[in-house]
């Protein structure tokens, strides 16, 4: 088990050793066994029915070519009647029929069906991940579009995997059979056609690990790409390029984007153009011509080819040829599958550092003290973001932090519900550094309304309860909306919000949105509630109404706003000024406006604001 930063590292190491000199095929072959073995584990149909649809698509490879044509000859030569060769070649048409239908029933009836399982089974297990994983993933950018590519990928990647398992069964089986055939009938030609199929493994293989490569190095720019394509069609964006010249830009930005992609294109294109060249040349001149000078050599000069042998030479080379290019392309896909497999345990292998203790302490019934003592907090390496935070909340009371925006407020929260642990220094709940309980137990205790919180493409009452209650308690989701402020003519709960895959999907406006999110906080009804800018969304009625419910509703509950807003925090009994990472002022509102310091200074400002109006 790794954190996502030593997963990074680990990929970047393996990534230049799977594209450098030293690639090697076992370790394609390895890691593309880690994906084999987790179809059979948990699609253990499409598993199996690809090892015997391999093998019968070897079987019928050899018997529908080679095979038939030097029985069919050597009954010839035998003297044996026509009718015994008619009724051989009815057998043979008879068994190449039903195999053919037992693979056809598996791919076009069976397979469309596992491969959805496998993409449920494999997409849970990738969700979860990204559920759990701490959220200092998501700031590596590096990681962050590694993961992206694996999650888009996953499907595709392993489904390819365990189908190359039953092409490889094909190809191998039908080589050793036409193998066998050409060891009786003329062993040099086998000579020959290893020579070219040895030089064509060498050349498909080069290719490979470079087209991996290439797509690593296009995988940020294909990023980019993507990005800037949405930014035209999204309703999100809309507005803006209409009232702005952003699109400039962001065409400009696409341009270079593409100017970029086509620099990495001609950078590979003439090698890997060379590796084209060189593996046609091995499979036109040592095969095909070669094959032809050897053949009119026999005949012509020693006599020591019949027509017979000669029609199952030419049979035999010719599939040997295309079951081996066949078997080098599955084992090429080996190497690429390999890579991504190895991407895909990185991220399955990912430890939770923020996670619940062995043995979690159990969490209080009534709203606990919450102390920050002496937490400093930075992202990564970065610069620090918080500096010896210590503040002290009361339960069952009121309190804010304020400050201007990159002051730390949004950070502190994310401190409190665990997203991340302090750099430096503890949080206490009741006394207790909150790594002691249980995380999501923690987590759902409080009831948050963030500063970026999301409207979901479901209805509204799914967007209201967002899985914490049941279905049948609409009454409980109904009364949360009325108490948020939701208007009467949003109040059908079945009614879909968003557009992403309901054409009848409503458009709620930002200030129905936030009112929407809060409801979610007031349905939880827990004991202490976080709201990181309430109402940044609100007109001033709305913001009013939501200030007086709240303060009705939280009697027994304590409550910690965040804001720039000091229109909503003024009630608070306690606030603590943020100023750059540090707590610079504490107090209620009237000690902190007679101390005429920085907190008097932003709520003058503002108030000046109301006045002017």
């Amino acid at each position: 088990m790794r954190k996502c930063s030593e997963s990074r590292q680990k990929n970047m190491s393996k990534e230049k050793e799977n594209t450098g000199e030293k690639a090697k095929l076992s370790a394609g072959i390895k890691n593309t066994a880690y994906l084999v073995r987790y179809v059979r584990q948990h699609v253990p149909a499409l598993f199996y029915t690809n090892i015997m649809t391999g093998i019968l698509w070897g079987y019928l490879n050899i018997a529908s070519s080679v095979l038939v044509i030097k029985v069919v000859f050597d009954m010839l030569g035998e003297g044996r009647p026509f009718t015994d060769v008619c009724k051989f070649l009815l057998m043979m048409s008879v068994i190449l029929l039903f195999a053919l239908g037992v693979i056809y029933f598996c791919e076009k009836r069976l397979w469309p069906v596992q491969k959805l399982k496998l993409g449920k089974s494999l997409h849970a297990e990738l969700f979860l991940k990204a559920q759990k994983a701490d959220l200092r993933c998501y700031d590596d950018t590096k990681f962050y579009t590694d993961f992206i590519w694996t999650v888009q990928k996953a499907e595709e990647e392993v489904y390819t995997a365990v189908g190359n398992l039953g092409s490889v069964l094909l190809h191998v089986l039908a080589c050793i059979g036409v193998i066998a055939v050409m060891l009786e009938v003329d062993p040099f030609l086998l000579v020959l056609t290893a020579a070219s199929m040895a030089c064509q493994f060498v050349f498909r293989l080069l290719k490979t690990k470079m087209n991996f490569y290439r797509e690593l190095s296009l995988r940020p720019l294909v990023k980019k790409y993507e990005y800037i394509s949405r930014v035209f069609y999204m309703p999100d964006y809309a507005k803006e390029l209409r009232m702005s010249r952003v699109d400039r830009l962001l065409t400009e930005e696409f341009d270079g984007c593409i100017s970029k992609m086509d620099a990495v294109y001609k950078k590979l294109q003439f090698r890997l153009t060379a590796l084209e060249t060189g593996e046609q040349i091995c499979n036109v001149f040592l095969t095909n011509m070669l094959l032809i000078f050897v053949l009119v050599y026999k005949i012509f000069i020693v006599g020591s080819v019949s027509i017979g042998d000669l029609s199952v030479s030419i049979a035999a080379v010719g599939k040997l040829n295309s079951m081996y290019s066949g078997l080098l392309e599955s084992l090429s896909q080996f190497v690429q599958s390999g890579m991504f497999a190895d991407k895909l345990r990185t991220f399955l292998d990912i430890e939770q550092t923020v996670a619940s203790p062995e043995n979690p302490a159990s969490l209080p019934i009534v709203p606990g003290d919450i102390e920050f003592r002496d937490v400093s907090f930075r992202y990564g390496d970065g610069g620090w973001v918080l500096r010896h935070i210590n503040m002290k909340i009361k339960a069952q009371t009121k309190a804010a932090v304020v400050g201007y925006n990159g002051a730390g407020k949004s950070t502190l929260v994310k401190l409190l519900m665990r997203f991340y642990d302090p750099t430096e220094g503890e949080i206490l709940l009741n006394g207790k550094n909150i790594k002691e309980y249980d995380l999501d137990e923690y987590r759902h205790s409080f009831g948050t309304l963030f500063q970026d919180f999301q409207i979901y493409a479901a209805s509204l009452g799914e967007n209201v309860k967002m899985g914490l209650v049941e279905s049948r308690d609409e009454a409980m989701i109904k009364k949360a909306l009325m108490t948020a402020g939701v208007a009467d003519n949003l109040r059908d709960l079945s009614v879909p919000l968003l557009r992403e895959y309901d054409k009848n999907g409503r458009l709620v406006s930002g200030g129905e949105a936030q009112k929407i999110a809060i409801a979610r906080a007031f349905l939880k009804n827990p004991h202490t509630y976080i709201l990181d800018e309430p109402s940044s969304a609100l007109d001033p009625i709305s913001e009013y109404n939501l200030n007086r419910t709240l303060f009705e509703l939280s009697k027994d509950k304590t409550v910690i706003f965040i804001s720039h807003r000091l229109s909503t925090t003024r009630m608070a009994e306690q606030i603590y000024m943020m100023e750059q990472g540090r707590v610079i002022e504490e107090g209620n509102h009237e000690e902190l406006l007679a101390r005429g310091g920085r907190y008097a200074e932003m709520f003058e400002k503002q108030a000046e604001k109301y006045r002017e109006t």
